[in-house]
Protein backbone atom coordinates (compact mmCIF):
# COMPACT_ATOMS: atom_id res chain seq x y z
CA UNK A 1 0.00 0.00 0.00
CA UNK A 2 1.38 3.40 -0.96
CA UNK A 3 2.45 4.92 2.08
CA UNK A 4 0.33 8.42 1.60
CA UNK A 5 -3.00 6.14 1.35
CA UNK A 6 -2.01 4.07 4.00
CA UNK A 7 -1.12 7.09 6.50
CA UNK A 8 -4.18 8.73 5.58
CA UNK A 9 -6.24 5.16 6.53
CA UNK A 10 -4.99 4.74 9.62
CA UNK A 11 -5.68 8.44 10.20
CA UNK A 12 -9.23 7.91 10.00
CA UNK A 13 -8.84 4.97 12.19
CA UNK A 14 -10.76 2.16 13.07
CA UNK A 15 -13.48 3.19 10.21
CA UNK A 16 -10.59 2.14 7.33
CA UNK A 17 -10.20 -1.58 8.69
CA UNK A 18 -12.53 -2.82 6.11
CA UNK A 19 -10.54 -1.18 3.23
CA UNK A 20 -7.55 -2.27 5.05
CA UNK A 21 -8.35 -6.40 5.25
CA UNK A 22 -9.69 -6.05 1.73
CA UNK A 23 -5.83 -4.81 0.30
CA UNK A 24 -4.77 -7.81 1.98
CA UNK A 25 -6.36 -10.05 -0.94
CA UNK A 26 -3.73 -7.22 -3.28
CA UNK A 27 -1.40 -9.09 -5.76
CA UNK A 28 0.92 -6.53 -5.01
CA UNK A 29 3.45 -7.41 -2.17
CA UNK A 30 3.49 -3.89 -1.02
CA UNK A 31 0.24 -3.31 -0.64
CA UNK A 32 -0.31 -6.48 1.47
CA UNK A 33 2.28 -5.91 3.72
CA UNK A 34 1.43 -2.04 4.20
CA UNK A 35 -2.53 -2.84 5.08
CA UNK A 36 -1.22 -5.49 7.35
CA UNK A 37 1.47 -3.26 9.46
CA UNK A 38 -1.38 -0.36 9.06
CA UNK A 39 -4.01 -2.92 10.97
CA UNK A 40 -1.16 -3.68 13.80
CA UNK A 41 -0.89 0.13 14.44
CA UNK A 42 -4.93 0.13 14.46
CA UNK A 43 -4.69 -2.83 16.53
CA UNK A 44 -7.74 -4.33 14.38
CA UNK A 45 -8.70 -7.61 16.39
CA UNK A 46 -11.49 -8.25 13.84
CA UNK A 47 -8.11 -8.51 11.47
CA UNK A 48 -6.62 -11.42 12.99
CA UNK A 49 -8.10 -14.21 11.20
CA UNK A 50 -6.63 -12.65 7.90
CA UNK A 51 -3.28 -11.86 9.63
CA UNK A 52 -2.55 -15.72 11.09
CA UNK A 53 -3.12 -16.55 7.27
CA UNK A 54 -0.96 -13.93 6.09
CA UNK A 55 1.88 -15.75 8.38
CA UNK A 56 2.09 -18.41 5.51
CA UNK A 57 2.19 -15.80 2.78
CA UNK A 58 4.62 -16.44 -0.30
CA UNK A 59 6.13 -13.59 0.08
CA UNK A 60 8.62 -12.90 3.84
CA UNK A 61 8.27 -9.24 3.72
CA UNK A 62 4.46 -9.79 4.08
CA UNK A 63 5.01 -12.82 6.55
CA UNK A 64 6.93 -10.16 8.68
CA UNK A 65 4.77 -7.43 8.25
CA UNK A 66 1.75 -9.82 9.72
CA UNK A 67 4.45 -11.42 12.46
CA UNK A 68 4.70 -7.48 13.48
CA UNK A 69 0.75 -7.12 13.23
CA UNK A 70 -0.29 -9.33 15.38
CA UNK A 71 2.51 -8.84 18.06
CA UNK A 72 0.69 -5.12 18.11
CA UNK A 73 -2.50 -6.79 18.45
CA UNK A 74 -1.67 -8.94 21.00
CA UNK A 75 -4.84 -11.30 20.44
CA UNK A 76 -3.08 -15.00 22.03
CA UNK A 77 -4.39 -16.96 18.79
CA UNK A 78 -2.26 -14.50 16.76
CA UNK A 79 0.97 -14.61 18.93
CA UNK A 80 0.85 -18.11 18.51
CA UNK A 81 0.83 -17.96 14.55
CA UNK A 82 3.89 -15.65 15.42
CA UNK A 83 5.68 -18.32 17.36
CA UNK A 84 4.97 -21.47 14.56
CA UNK A 85 6.82 -18.68 12.43
CA UNK A 86 9.74 -20.03 14.50
CA UNK A 87 10.15 -22.44 11.91
CA UNK A 88 10.17 -20.53 8.87
CA UNK A 89 12.07 -21.47 5.87
CA UNK A 90 13.29 -17.89 5.32
CA UNK A 91 15.88 -16.35 8.39
CA UNK A 92 14.76 -13.19 8.13
CA UNK A 93 11.32 -13.94 9.09
CA UNK A 94 11.93 -16.79 12.04
CA UNK A 95 14.36 -13.35 13.74
CA UNK A 96 11.96 -10.81 13.30
CA UNK A 97 9.36 -13.98 15.01
CA UNK A 98 12.02 -14.63 17.54
CA UNK A 99 11.97 -10.54 17.79
CA UNK A 100 8.64 -10.43 18.54
CA UNK A 101 7.79 -12.97 21.06
CA UNK A 102 10.69 -11.02 23.42
CA UNK A 103 9.33 -11.02 27.03
CA UNK A 104 5.51 -13.04 25.68
CA UNK A 105 6.15 -16.10 27.86
CA UNK A 106 7.75 -18.29 24.61
CA UNK A 107 10.85 -18.69 26.24
CA UNK A 108 10.74 -22.56 25.62
CA UNK A 109 10.08 -21.92 21.74
CA UNK A 110 12.93 -18.46 21.39
CA UNK A 111 15.58 -20.88 23.35
CA UNK A 112 14.00 -23.56 20.54
CA UNK A 113 14.75 -20.67 17.46
CA UNK A 114 17.74 -19.75 18.62
CA UNK A 115 19.49 -23.58 18.69
CA UNK A 116 18.26 -23.95 15.04
CA UNK A 117 19.32 -20.55 14.45
CA UNK A 118 23.32 -21.37 15.81
CA UNK A 119 22.91 -24.72 14.43
CA UNK A 120 21.91 -23.29 10.71
CA UNK A 121 24.67 -20.98 11.32
CA UNK A 122 27.99 -23.58 12.27
CA UNK A 123 26.98 -25.90 8.94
Amino acid sequence: MRDAARKALEEIGPASIPVLVRALNSWDTDVRAGAARSLGRLRAHEAVDRLIRMVDDRDPTVRKAAIQALRRIGDQRGLDAVARAIADPERAVQEEAIRQLGGEGYQDQLDRAKRLIRGAAGR
